[in-house]
């Protein structure tokens, strides 16, 4: 039915995803583009179909996503305010707990300047500079904040991100209000 479609339309189509059982009897994902032409020789219609095998980019796609989830998972139960910042101070990730302080959702405040989004912690772009530069953790114990007009104590800790190829740092905000 395709082919006849592309034949009589005369414009190549794109099947991003289409599933077939091979050979072997496993499932396989191909990517099809089917081209119309004149076939030489015949001067008939015809279509040329290029299927690529995307099984594995799609399982590998899949995998991301639920190492993703996962993480996002981890991060969201812990009771700590976690920041992720680039090198620049520009918000790469947040935690449930960051998204309740701050009023705002991870994917409005990706990009923007954590200062700009956590203006309380902003005094801490030095601290975040320092330990990226240095590879080591730094804190900053018993930093006072208005909280609800309230006025609570923070142990902020600022940790390096020490992937390879990765740069930036996650701040850690824990209200020891109470202990003080």
């Amino acid at each position: 039915v395709d082919d006849l479609n592309v034949i009589d339309s005369g414009v190549s189509k794109l099947i991003a995803e289409e599933t077939f059982t091979d050979h072997t009897g496993h499932r396989r994902i191909l990517q099809t583009i089917k081209i119309p032409f004149i076939e030489p020789g015949l001067n008939e219609p015809a279509v040329l179909g290029v299927a690529i095998d995307i099984t594995e980019q799609k399982q590998a796609k899949e995998e991301v996503a639920r190492m993703r989830l996962y993480l996002k998972n981890v991060i969201d139960s812990m009771p700590s305010i976690l920041i992720g910042v680039d090198p620049w101070g520009y918000i790469t990730v947040l935690n449930q707990p960051a998204e309740q302080a701050s009023g705002v959702s991870w994917e409005t405040a990706q990009g923007q300047f954590f200062g700009a989004v956590f203006p309380q912690l902003e005094s801490q772009f030095e601290q975040i500079r320092q330990a990226i530069h240095l590879g080591q953790p730094i804190k900053t114990p018993r930093m006072t904040l208005e909280v609800d007009h309230a006025l609570h104590y923070a142990d902020v800790m600022v940790y390096p991100l020490m992937a390879d190829g990765a740069s930036g740092a996650v701040i850690r905000v824990d209200d020891v209000t109470s202990r003080v």
